[in-house]
């Protein structure tokens, strides 16, 4: 299953709460992606896993009171994550993962509460959905970008920044004419 086998892992045992187990199956997952990155050609692929490596690890080191090491293994995710973007221009799908990865490092962001940090990475997610949307209109997975929308639209809300939000809804609603959690 390649790196993300380790991630997936790691994301399990967090979620179970044991952290100690959750930071080494992260650890092993980076160290696997950084050698397959090293040996081949679609190193942006493995840089797209290895930065799920350093946020789920940052994560936990957060968690844990390590705050500073925390911060720095979310930064090199935020910085892979960036790199992987521009070497994948012109292949759809592995922008497609980049962009549900900054959407869900900002889903961790507010969880965090640092909403600085998740209004950028749901905007980043934004910005590379509406691309993949604007290049392949019939294919729904690319669609995300509404769930992203929605989400910083709340966050707009929660930091009294209405009218803003206000924008967002009223494109939402010109795109998504149906679903009840846009409406409401």
């Amino acid at each position: 299953k390649g790196p993300r086998a380790g991630n997936d892992e790691g994301d399990r045992l967090r979620d179970a709460g044991r952290h100690e187990e959750a930071a080494n199956s992260y650890r092993r997952a980076l160290a696997r992606a950084e050698q397959l990155k090293r040996s081949s050609t679609e190193d942006a692929a493995y840089a797209q896993e290895s930065a799920r490596s350093h946020f789920g690890l940052g994560y936990l080191l957060d968690q844990n009171g390590a705050r500073a090491e925390g911060l720095e293994e979310q930064r090199r995710a935020i910085e892979l994550f960036e790199s992987a973007e521009s070497r994948l221009s012109l292949s759809p799908q592995p922008r497609a993962g980049i962009a549900l990865g900054y959407f869900s490092l900002a889903n961790k962001f507010v969880g965090q509460k640092r909403l600085n940090q998740a209004e950028a990475a749901y905007r980043a997610s934004i910005h590379l959905y509406e691309k993949l949307c604007a290049e392949y209109s019939t294919n729904a997975s690319y669609q995300r970008a509404r769930a992203a929308t929605e989400q910083l639209a709340l966050l707009l809300t929660a930091t009294d920044r209405s009218r803003e939000a206000v924008e967002m809804y009223r494109e939402l609603l010109q795109i998504e004419t149906r679903n009840a959690g846009t409406l409401n």
